[in-house]
């Protein structure tokens, strides 16, 4: 439940945002590519954990997912629709604390933005990510960086450079998403 708070809190402080000059998405734009590209990594980043700290492997969304002993480890994500994103990295989980950097490659990552499949309501993701995390649940350094273009109900380029501090009961976000600046602390 607590991720669940985290999550929540996060994305509502995507949108205490202040406009920049030149980005190629609006605010609430941007907040939906943050959402829709952070929902698919934080599905890698379960699995990927799980796998590190118990070798057991969940039944997730990522198929053909492999990590060997050294904690490299690589897959492939699919969306509803039969788009995808692959997954390559590394991670290590020693003395309850993780170090986990991967690259996720959405190829035809399909989102719907709405229940149903009407394609007027989802968005296609392309492009490269690089997501980083160190640390436990609890107290963490979140990195996202890359570009990704989105096509569909919503068009245009996002790049990321985001990073999120987690400790107990307080989160900070700083960068920026889409040209969009983020920059808030928030304590629950």
């Amino acid at each position: 439940m607590k991720k669940i708070s985290i999550f929540a809190i996060l994305f509502a402080t995507f949108f205490m945002i202040s406009c920049g000059g030149g980005e190629s998405l609006n605010k609430e734009d941007a907040g939906v590519v943050y959402t829709s590209v952070t929902g698919a990594i934080a599905e890698a980043q379960t699995e990927v954990m799980s796998q590190l700290a118990m070798k057991a492997k969940l039944n997730g969304k990522i198929d053909n997912f492999n990590i060997d002993e050294n904690g490299n480890f690589t897959g492939k994500l699919e969306d509803a629709n039969g788009g995808r994103a692959t997954i390559m990295g590394k991670g290590t989980y020693v003395d309850s604390l993780y170090t986990i950097n991967f690259a996720i490659n959405f190829v035809t990552y399909v989102v719907q933005l709405q229940p149903g499949d009407d394609p007027e309501n989802s968005i296609t993701l392309y492009g490269i990510i690089e997501f980083s995390y160190k640390g436990n649940p609890t107290t963490n350094e979140i990195g996202y960086s890359g570009d990704v273009r989105v096509l569909g109900a919503i068009n245009g380029d996002a790049e990321f450079d985001l990073t999120i501090n987690t400790s107990p009961g307080k989160v900070e976000v700083a960068g920026t998403v889409a040209g969009q600046n983020i920059g808030n602390s928030t304590s629950y």
